[in-house]
């Protein structure tokens, strides 16, 4: 006898697999630029997340998103990518923002520090 996962069962590991992937994205990645002063690299990191804040994601990239997180997870995938979608437009420094300040900081000739 096959069991069926309660939706709060689902919402639950859900949720836990959002907050360990959150955790990996929390940290901020420090950037570096040869001959850059450390007042410039803030002053331009400080440009490219007011970029980044302006930055919405749009329905083709939702749309997109929940394919893939259907092709990969199935219905659970699904879940956690439309949280994924929701928080990319409500928080801040969510991870499709820190893309965009990622993006927007190699454009300037940065590159990621270890």
């Amino acid at each position: 006898m096959t069991k069926i996962a309660t939706p709060a069962a689902i919402t639950a590991l859900a949720a836990g697999t959002l907050l360990l992937l959150g955790s990996a994205w929390g940290e901020e990645a420090k950037y570096r630029k040869a001959g850059a002063s450390v007042a410039v690299e803030k002053r331009d990191s400080a440009q490219c997340w007011k970029l980044a804040q302006k930055a919405k994601l749009t329905e083709e990239q939702a749309a997109q998103n929940v394919v893939a997180g259907y092709l990969i997870g199935g219905i659970i995938g699904v879940m956690v990518v439309s949280s994924s979608n929701e928080d990319a437009n409500k928080n801040p420094k969510s991870q499709f923002r820190r893309q965009v300040h990622a993006d927007c900081m190699a454009k300037r000739g940065y590159k990621q520090a270890d």
